[in-house]
């Protein structure tokens, strides 16, 4: 069961990711920025639930297909390449700073929830 949810998560989360891909302008590749973020704050939003397939299904499976290491280092390889300094560090760093940002918006307030 949870092979199954782990492969039909990550096939759903794979696919999300290459339509997102597509996603450009001139100075950030904004679908992949988008991408991350988005599994990071859905990841986030898993891990406070206390069901072991429903983890293993959605953070593996749909996060992790999802999310992308290799292509937001290209991405930004190939844009550092091309003489485009400040559009490979502002990808750099919206691609660190916006998925931790979506992180904390989802867990802050479950740290706070029993105050």
């Amino acid at each position: 069961m949870i092979f199954a949810g782990v492969a039909i998560g990550g096939g759903f989360g794979s696919v999300l990711r290459m339509l997102l891909g597509k996603l450009t302008t001139k100075s950030v590749p904004i679908g992949i920025l988008i991408a991350n973020t988005l599994a990071s704050g859905f990841l986030a939003h898993v891990s406070v639930l206390n069901h072991d397939w429903v983890w293993a299904m959605l953070s593996a499976g749909l996060a992790g297909g999802l999310s992308t290491f290799s292509t937001w280092a290209a991405q930004t390889g190939d844009l550092w390449a091309a003489g485009q300094r400040g559009d490979a560090i502002n990808n750099a760093l919206l691609n660190l700073l916006l998925p931790v940002t979506a992180v904390l918006i989802v867990l802050i307030p479950q740290l706070f929830q029993g105050y």
